[in-house]
């Protein structure tokens, strides 16, 4: 049985969680506006695929997560079942969003080196190695890390859920899974990009080379950082993982708008909202360039 003391400490850290609650609503609001006439021209009018059906549940998910997240800090008076599950859901989907996000990451890696088969077999073996560890310690902290407890007696109301964490063990190894995919995948795109971006790529490796060094590089800055929160105990984390499910959502949604748009350039494909345009024909050579560096694009 935990101290009063300690149940005190557990339940100010709702605080971090409602501060991290508003950094990431402002992150997602922000990109939703920045980017919803990409949206727009580029896959609302889109035939139905699996790549749309994935933007979308990457792109909307994390609204219906927050939804979790203001129960866990706004309840009034506590109910353990009612904050187990709103844990659950929250926790669960942000996992899901990291392994949506890394997958997409990891298409776009495949689509650098060439879309060939080897390139295919390493992306997959780590990309299913990242979430087979990550799905197995994300067991581990959710049915043995979290326990809630009513807070002692006299003691102001505090509203929110107020639980108690041990699984910071099972937290540190999930967070590493996530980390070493990120570092390998940065190193793939580095050892590939050393070659490409040498000889003045085309405007479309141009772009997938930014979004990929952004994207890994914003990504493992903040899943160390919850490494070093998860070993210290730090309330910090819960706010931080808030934070790091608003980026799972914006950076992939990002590499997907960013590539449509650079292929559809590329090959004078206009939106469904528009009729395509015809561009001044290029060079015979120009040409079977540009067309190969759209199809890597809508591997991504």
């Amino acid at each position: 049985m935990d101290t009063p003391a300690e149940v005190l400490e557990y339940a100010a850290a709702i605080n971090d969680i409602r501060l991290g609650s508003c950094v990431a609503l402002a992150l997602l609001s922000y990109d939703y506006v920045l980017t919803f006439r990409q949206e727009v021209l580029y896959v609302w009018f889109a035939p139905f695929n699996f790549g749309k059906f994935i933007f979308l549940v990457i792109r909307y998910l994390p609204w219906l997560d927050h939804c979790a997240i203001l129960l866990e800090v706004t309840l009034p008076y506590p109910i353990a079942n009612l904050c187990r599950i709103a844990s659950y859901w929250h926790y669960t989907c942000c996992v899901l969003g990291a392994l949506l996000a890394d997958g997409v990451i990891g298409l776009r890696t495949w689509a650098i080196w060439g879309r060939t088969r080897v390139a295919a077999a390493f992306v997959l073996l780590s990309w299913i190695g990242m979430a087979v560890a990550g799905i197995y310690y994300f067991s581990l902290y959710q049915t043995g890390g979290i326990t809630y407890e009513p807070l002692p007696p006299a003691t102001p109301q505090i509203f929110g859920c107020h639980f108690t964490v041990g699984g910071s063990d099972a937290s540190f190894k999930m967070y590493l899974a996530l980390g070493s995919y990120q570092v390998v995948i940065f190193l793939a795109t580095v050892i590939r990009g050393s070659h490409h971006l040498r000889n003045h790529p085309a405007h479309v490796m141009s772009i997938m080379y930014r979004d990929a060094f952004l994207a890994s590089t914003c990504l493992f800055i903040i899943v160390a950082s919850n490494m070093i929160l998860a070993l210290t105990d730090s309330s910090w984390q819960y706010g931080l993982i808030v934070i790091y499910r608003a980026f799972l959502a914006v950076l992939p949604a990002r590499i997907i708008l960013n590539m449509r748009e650079a292929s559809m350039s590329v090959t004078g494909e206009g939106s469904a909202l528009e009729p395509p345009k015809i561009p001044s024909p290029p060079s015979t050579r120009q040409q079977s360039r540009n067309v190969s560096q759209a199809e890597l694009a809508t591997s991504v």
